[in-house]
């Protein structure tokens, strides 16, 4: 997959998050909003993909450092104690799964991460509402987040490319 995105002077890719506001007040400040709202594109698209569903939940695949690749503001330590945070407060579960997704198989460092409530984060409304803005502002809010451009190495998250990827 290509990563899609500006660049800086420098060469260097710019990506550019966004979060409900709702979720930054319900978890705590904007770096668990920008989570949950890529959590919402990963798992909409495993859901898609009819990919990753395990004791009744859709899941992501990651390692703490293969998030802090991608949220790359947040070192390891800091994620692992945002998703923590996270789970404490019910919003989301953590599942020790191989890599593949199968429960069965021996553990491995991969985190599975799911919704405790997915109808309140994966029905078919946008994660980001702007509720003063006209219909046509409102599409276009709703259309740019639920089109979030891909980041480079998300196979790892299940929205793979790969046909014979596991289910």
């Amino acid at each position: 997959m290509e990563r899609q995105g500006s660049t800086k002077g420098d060469g260097a890719l710019m990506v550019t998050f966004a979060f409900d506001e709702r979720y930054a007040k319900e978890c705590g400040g904007s770096d668990p909003a920008v989570f949950i709202n890529r959590l919402i594109y990963w798992l909409r698209e495993n859901r898609a993909n009819k990919r990753h569903f395990h004791d009744g939940h859709w899941w992501s695949y990651n390692t703490y450092e293969e998030l802090s690749d991608i949220f790359t503001w947040l070192n390891e330590q800091q994620i692992r104690r945002m998703i923590k945070k996270l789970e404490t407060d019910k919003v989301i579960l953590i599942g020790h799964f191989a890599k593949n997704g199968n429960p069965n198989s021996p553990p491995s460092r991969t985190n599975g991460d799911a919704f405790v409530d997915e109808s309140k984060y994966l029905d078919d409304t946008p994660s980001v509402e702007n509720e003063g803005a006209d219909d046509e502002s409102a599409k276009n809010i709703r259309k740019s987040l639920v089109e979030l451009p891909s980041v480079e190495n998300e196979g790892r998250n299940g929205a793979t490319d790969d046909p014979h990827a596991s289910k």
